[in-house]
């Protein structure tokens, strides 16, 4: 979402993602995404968005 992950505000009661303090992303937004690594040993998926 961003390089400086202290510009990040994640709010995960309401479900918002603040960006440099302009809400960018809410709960229940459609977000395109390119899955750049899975993790086996985590079983976690990593991606990025897509413009």
């Amino acid at each position: 979402m961003h390089s400086d992950r202290s510009k990040v505000v994640i709010d995960d009661k309401e479900g918002r993602i603040q960006i440099e303090g302009e809400e960018r992303y809410k709960l229940g937004d459609p977000i395109r995404v390119a899955l750049t690594e899975a993790r086996e040993e985590t079983r976690s998926l990593v991606a990025k968005p897509v413009a």
